[in-house]
């Protein structure tokens, strides 16, 4: 998906209306890098449990949730929002982050973080 046309139409159209001062290739390969490993993790075969549990938002409480989903079994996070605004801390504090991208890779990771609950 990432190589194809559909992704370029989104990178495109997103560009064009919300962020027309971004170089396109500039986002093309941020978004590129953001979804990436998210798309790695849910495209993982996923073992068939009694209970799901996560120590934290990020992709590990994303998997749990699709696991929910998938298998109609409950999911326990033990973790609340450590990981995400750790995540947050870090973005801001990064220097090879634009600070057009800091807010983007900050609401990403916020959204993770809404998939475990």
């Amino acid at each position: 998906f990432l190589a194809s046309k559909d992704f370029f139409d989104i990178v495109y159209d997103l560009c064009k209306e919300r962020f027309a001062f971004v170089p396109f290739t500039d986002m093309f390969w941020a978004l590129r890098s953001m979804v990436l490993p998210l798309f790695i993790c849910m495209n993982q075969k996923l073992p068939e449990a009694d209970l799901y549990h996560s120590v934290s938002t990020g992709y590990a409480g994303v998997l749990g949730a699709l696991a929910k989903h998938q298998f109609q079994k409950p999911f326990v996070l033990t973790e609340h929002g450590i990981y995400t605004r750790e995540r947050e801390e870090e973005i801001i504090k990064a220097s090879w982050i634009k600070g057009y991208f800091k807010d983007i890779w900050i609401d990403y990771f916020y959204n993770l973080s809404n998939c475990a609950y």
